[in-house]
């Protein structure tokens, strides 16, 4: 391989010599950002505490907490390495990081042998460098995990297609993926759906049976998990009204309904700043025409997988957000680097060969994730970092104190300070007052019957806490005393 490379020209190795800085940087940028200590978000914490608090055996016995929803392979997964690890953030968020540099590797393996195009390093750099995808390496939750799931639906096809697997090899890699990331079960329609349409038009009878036993089994696999799984968090009246306004309307019944597709279509290319925003839908758009032009088998795919989520999303069952859609990220850069390639690198002579390579370096440079992050920083995130709060409690709180904590903190102060456990710091009685979501005049009162507390705040706006915080400050003396990163420790005196 390496004296392939060698005999390259030096626009290529220069290229892939660019890639593969780009990606070095950005693992190595996802690995800093988990040394920072950056708290637990709401959402973390609310999942930790089902991976905490149950065993290996118990772990999907029952609904997570919280309304929390994540696939149950990714959760056997994050809750083993927390049984080899340990439980703190560096450790829950470790499968995150290595489902990052393993959308890099299969990124990079899609590009080259499904698509074949001649720069894939480069569309791995520009996975590599995506803002939301870094972020995300750093947060427990199965979102990077999922598009790595999906590509490697993809793979798992190709090597059928290349006849290296069978076809019911084929589909117990889909049953089993299907419990893995909820998005693969739209491209493995795609796949189905291509091989059963192939089937028909080339009069094949035995890949049309193939392609309906395979359904019937994943289908099957599906059913489970989702009444096994599923049903109770999709079904949910909080979650269903919580994501209501994020639906794709597929068929536009007036101008409201024109805009809130326009305004979603937009969020799903936010993997791209605004200004190369446009280009890099059209890139994906014209992927898509030509692949069926060409016939190719993985742009139709990628082309009913997609088409099959929407269905989901205007069905209220697949909502267009962008950390739900992170999956596609990585398709969207594989469709739009295959396109450049298939116009200015394959057909495009010398020159159109240069101006395809620095259009993807363009690409690559738009997106500004590692630059951004390896700033400590940029890490934090503003309103969550609870840590040093409560840190700062348990050093200095004394015998007869009290420390209120606001409804949104309790997950991740029960994660630090203990489940179960209803004092903070070096005394001997009880003293910590839990939040409630009503805030203002009923928890006011609990602090106003104290002659000393303090409140410890996150994810907390003004619009939830403002009035609860005048109410202090009109009967007593109400003074910050710690203020991390809009995350703020308040201590009341009478």
């Amino acid at each position: 391989m390496l004296k392939t490379w060698k005999a390259k020209g030096l626009q290529k190795k220069a290229a892939d010599i660019f890639g593969i800085l780009v990606i070095l940087s950005g693992i190595g940028v996802s690995i800093y950002m988990n040394t920072v200590g950056r708290s637990l978000w709401l959402d973390e914490a609310y999942l930790v505490s089902s991976l905490k608090n149950r065993s290996l055996f118990q772990l999907t016995a029952s609904p997570l907490d919280y309304i929390q929803s994540a696939p149950i392979i990714y959760l056997y997964i994050v809750k083993i390495l927390m049984m080899i690890f340990g439980d703190s953030e560096g450790v829950l968020r470790l499968f995150s990081i290595i489902s990052y540099g393993a959308a890099m590797v299969l990124t990079y393996y899609v590009s080259k042998r499904l698509f074949r195009c001649k720069y894939p390093i480069l569309c791995a750099a520009f996975v590599a460098n995506i803002d939301f995808l870094l972020r995300y390496s750093n947060v427990l939750k199965p979102y990077v995990s999922e598009g790595v799931w999906v590509l490697l639906v993809f793979i798992v096809y190709y090597l059928y297609q290349e006849k290296k697997i069978q076809w019911y090899t084929m589909a117990v890699c889909y049953m089993v993926f299907i419990w893995a990331a909820n998005p693969v079960c739209f491209f493995i329609g795609g796949v189905l759906t291509c091989e059963f349409v192939t089937g028909v038009f080339q009069k094949e009878g035995k890949r049309i049976a193939n392609s309906i036993i395979s359904g019937g089994g994943i289908l099957a696999s599906f059913a489970v998990y989702y009444f096994y799984w599923l049903r109770s968090a999709a079904t949910d009246d909080f979650m269903q009204n919580y994501w209501l306004n994020d639906r794709f309307p597929l068929f536009p019944v007036n101008g409201e309904n024109l805009k809130t597709a326009w305004k979603l279509i937009r969020r799903l290319f936010g993997s791209c700043h605004d200004e190369l925003r446009f280009l890099l839908a059209a890139l994906v758009l014209g992927a898509l025409i030509a692949g069926i032009w060409k016939k190719n088998k993985y742009c139709i795919v990628a082309l009913i997988g997609f088409a099959l989520s929407l269905v989901a999303s205007s069905l209220y069952m697949f909502p267009i957000a962008d950390r739900l859609w992170c999956f596609s990220f990585p398709l969207f850069a594989i469709l739009a680097f295959y396109f450049i390639d298939m116009m200015l690198v394959s057909g495009g002579g010398r020159r159109g060969e240069l101006f395809a390579v620095f259009l993807m370096i363009l690409l690559i440079w738009t997106n500004s994730g590692i630059l951004t992050y390896r700033k400590a920083e940029e890490v934090y995130w503003k309103g969550n970092e609870a840590n040093p709060l409560i840190a700062y409690v348990q050093e200095n709180i004394q015998e007869g104190e009290k420390v209120y904590v606001f409804y949104n903190s309790i997950p991740v102060v029960t994660y630090k300070n203990g489940y179960g456990v209803n004092k903070i710091g070096n005394v001997t009685e009880d003293n910590i007052i839990w939040g409630t979501n009503v805030v203002a005049e009923a928890d006011a009162d609990l602090i106003l019957q104290e002659e000393k507390c303090y409140i410890l705040t996150s994810q907390a706006d003004e619009e939830t806490i403002g009035e609860f915080l005048r109410i202090l400050g009109e009967n007593g003396s109400l003074e910050t005393v710690l203020d991390v990163y809009d995350t703020r420790l308040y201590l009341f005196g009478k």
